[in-house]
């Protein structure tokens, strides 16, 4: 009996043990993922949603406009045919020799020193032209050696800023820098620079920049790239004169100064001319509706007529002044121009305006004036 109860205990054990093992198997089956397999056409949309979300990850770098790109073109063009002169400060890196790197400035012979094969030619050569001469040198030593040539200090690119800046003199140029960085560095323009007759001279060739445009109204056009050897002069605006003649209180010479105009010169001349005759009775002689302004060389001037009896009565607008005109306000009224320069070339021979006016060329006295 005892046995037979054994035995039933052990049954019912193991019976138990297999029913816990059957219940954890169908649990594990149950949560164990289904693998399927995916058809041809289920595979070619999983490909095409992939590509749309790579394609909104993209990057895109923002479109240059042309002149930037134009700019840029320059900018590379620029550095790759940079001419090396005396003074410039190269680097010379040889590629797995670091110990044979160089730093070095450029003699005023033009030649630098590396080691192995001693001095080099470096002035009057771009880096490229450079790097290949020590390639062809430095093969004989080093087996397909791999050179970089950089300019670290351009210093032998230099500009002229003279003139009336506060720090006229020779700058070098030793990046990419522009008129006004160039104007600047030179301490920028003076009170008496006159920006209406400034220029550059590159290459023996006059720029035309408007130098008054760029300092008094930002046209960052005339904002130019300075380039090597640019000779930059502002003029002394007290070097233009205005001569005021005539039938004024004060004739003479008044200096020059931007946006002078007619009827300024004339109050800056003591205004028209006022005279007495009997009974100190006071009257204008002064022919005030035909003002006249010599301009140019006076072999060949221009001659402008004025009505500034309008000016003052704002009915036309005034007139602005160059510097080295010639104001004459007449006393009588010329018919001929012949006339009119006979009556004023005693003024001006007095003043010392000129050498040879005397005898003035036979077609001066052609016309109508």
């Amino acid at each position: 009996m005892e046995n037979n109860k054994k035995k039933r205990i052990i049954y019912l054990f193991v019976n138990i043990l297999m029913l816990i093992f059957l219940f954890t198997s169908c649990a594990v089956h149950r949560n164990k993922p289904q693998i399927g397999r995916l058809d041809d056409k289920e595979i070619e949309e999983i490909k095409d949603v992939r590509t749309e979300r790579r394609k909104g990850l993209e990057i895109k770098a923002p479109p240059f406009d042309k002149e930037v790109q134009m700019e840029v073109k320059k900018t590379d063009q620029g550095i790759e045919s940079y001419i090396i002169g005396p003074e410039d400060r190269l680097f010379i890196s040889i590629l797995r020799h670091e110990d044979m790197n160089v730093e070095t400035e450029v003699q005023a012979n033009g030649m630098i020193t590396m080691p192995f094969i001693g001095d080099v030619e470096a002035a009057g050569l771009t880096t490229h032209q450079l790097q290949k001469i020590i390639i062809t040198r430095l093969s004989r030593y080093i087996r397909d050696p791999f050179v970089t040539v950089l300019v670290k200090e351009f210093n032998s690119s230099k500009i002229f800023i003279l003139g009336e800046v506060k720090l006229p003199g020779v700058y070098p140029l030793k990046r990419r820098t522009h008129l006004l960085e160039g104007l600047t560095t030179a301490g920028g323009i003076t009170e008496k620079g006159d920006l209406s007759s400034a220029y550059i001279v590159r290459r023996n060739t006059i720029l035309p920049i408007d130098f008054e445009g760029l300092i008094l109204d930002a046209e960052l056009t005339q904002n130019i790239s300075l380039e090597k050897d640019d000779f930059i002069y502002i003029p002394d605006v007290t070097e233009k004169r205005i001569f005021v003649l005539g039938e004024v209180n004060n004739p003479g010479v008044i200096p020059w100064r931007h946006n002078l105009n007619i009827v300024d010169a004339i109050s800056s001349s003591g205004g028209f001319r006022i005279n007495k005759g009997a009974f100190g009775i006071e009257f204008k002689t002064a022919v005030e509706d035909q003002v006249k302004v010599i301009r140019g060389s006076l072999k060949d001037p221009e001659i402008i007529e004025i009505n500034v009896a309008d000016i003052m009565k704002g009915l036309i607008d005034n007139v602005v002044l160059k510097g080295g005109d010639i104001v004459y306000v007449p006393e009588t009224r010329f018919s001929k121009y012949n006339e009119f320069i006979a009556k004023i070339l005693p003024t001006l021979n007095t003043l010392n305006m000129t050498t040879n006016l005397a005898r003035p060329p036979f077609y001066w006295g052609a016309g109508e004036y």
